[in-house]
């Protein structure tokens, strides 16, 4: 695939490959994607993954997540990594299995988390976040919107290599890998706005500029494994 057709390419193969459940192909139009020098731009996100477009600036656009529990900042999931997303996703595992876990978040006094936003990654990969103030109410007749705090109730769920699962916009969930993962995510229904993180005061990060982490070594294992994995379906 010269680098001027790419994204043709890679659309018209993976509609192609989709359409007749050719699943082999998916798995090596993928891999030759990540494998090709200098195409895709990775970047570190620190809820576990590493992120990178297949597809961008159209109506649906596809990424390619490579998923490992050491990709994670340190203190993230203690601090919390419950988000929301500004548009609508469908995710397909390609490698080993994802943790992925709905959760409803509930105004409560005695909660320990709040609500926080960011601007896009794409926007502002520094931006940091800020949080969000509580509706408008008055106490002793003088307007207070003092920031809320939440609960959260979580209802976890497995999804496992060669299965996919719609997440829609507004909504909030938090996933991790079970080991060494690839999922596929194709994104739609895209608006302007900020997401939203539910965590706990002083959060971490998801985004960090000049991150000094080294990529290279789960992309490499990302071509193998998806290599492996599609020659044997």
């Amino acid at each position: 695939m010269d680098e001027y057709n790419w994204k043709w390419k890679w659309t018209d193969i993976a509609s192609d490959a989709q359409s007749r459940f050719d699943m082999p192909l998916l798995y090596r139009v993928v891999a030759e994607s990540i494998e090709k020098p200098g195409l895709l731009k990775w970047r570190r996100h620190g809820i576990g993954c590493l992120q990178a477009y297949l597809l961008e600036d159209a109506a649906q656009e596809i990424r390619v997540h490579i998923w490992h529990p050491d990709i994670a900042r340190a203190g993230i999931a203690e601090h919390g990594d419950v988000h929301d997303h500004r548009f609508t996703l469908i995710s397909s595992v390609l490698v080993g299995a994802l943790e992925h876990t709905e959760v409803d978040i509930i105004e409560d006094p005695e909660g320990e988390y709040r609500m926080y936003e960011v601007v896009h990654a794409r926007e502002d990969l520094g931006a940091r976040y800020e949080v969000v103030p509580g509706p408008l109410r008055y106490v002793m007749g003088q307007p207070n919107q003092a920031p809320e705090w939440y609960r959260l109730v979580r209802r976890p769920g497995i999804i496992d290599a060669g299965t996919a699962y719609r997440f829609h916009r507004g909504a909030y969930h938090c996933s991790k890998p079970r080991g060494f993962t690839i999922t596929l995510v194709t994104k739609t229904d895209q608006i302007a706005k900020k997401a939203r993180i539910i965590a706990k005061p002083e959060p971490v990060h998801a985004f960090e500029p000049d991150d000094p982490f080294d990529m290279a070594p789960y992309i490499e294992r990302a071509v193998e494994e998806l290599r492996t994995t599609g020659a044997q379906l």
